[in-house]
């Protein structure tokens, strides 16, 4: 594979406008990685997807492109996760890239799937987001950019952070029953 292609730091992206305290608390999570030993089993060299609007367009319905491509919201509690309780990892609907555990997911009662933690801090990225003239975090793939949703610092113990993600954007991979 060509290292040119791999991102091994899990450095925020866009350091300089990111709130100090959520930044904190993300290299205070890093730092103190205390991750399930079956959830440290997914890949830290994520290789980066590109594809054209018209590739993505062939294989994402329209919710999916409208959301994960253009950055869109689907509307509270419509998605097939927000209420789900199915144990397993949620995976990318663009990539597949592993992105969060059911382990992690939590009631928030936004209406949206909610996680404290992501599955591995390389499996996703952060940016400043102004747009609808808020201040907020917004989550990404780091594979392929899709856009997941947003972070907020009013979460649960022991992160303190809620990732609030379109059901759109995931893909749950059912855990075997043993």
């Amino acid at each position: 594979m060509d290292q040119s292609l791999c991102k091994k730091d899990t450095k925020v992206r866009d350091d300089t406008s990111m709130k100090p305290e959520v930044k904190e608390k993300i290299k205070k999570w890093v730092a103190n990685k205390k991750v399930n030993r079956d959830l440290e089993r997914t890949t830290t060299l994520l290789e980066k997807i590109t594809k054209t609007e018209s590739e993505w367009r062939e294989v994402l319905s329209e919710e999916q492109f409208k959301i994960c491509r253009k950055k869109g919201t689907e509307q509270a509690f419509s998605g097939k996760y927000w209420d789900c309780h199915d144990r397993g990892n949620y995976h990318c609907t663009c990539c597949g890239t592993p992105l969060f555990s059911s382990i992690t997911k939590f009631d928030s009662g936004t209406g949206w799937p909610s996680y404290y933690q992501p599955l591995t801090p390389e499996s996703i990225a952060t940016e400043h987001d102004t747009l609808f003239f808020m201040r907020r975090t917004e989550v990404l793939c780091r594979s392929c950019d899709s856009h997941l949703g947003h972070v907020f610092e009013d979460g649960p113990e022991p992160t303190g952070l809620r990732y609030c993600i379109n059901s759109a954007s995931l893909v749950l991979h059912k855990a075997e029953s043993s």
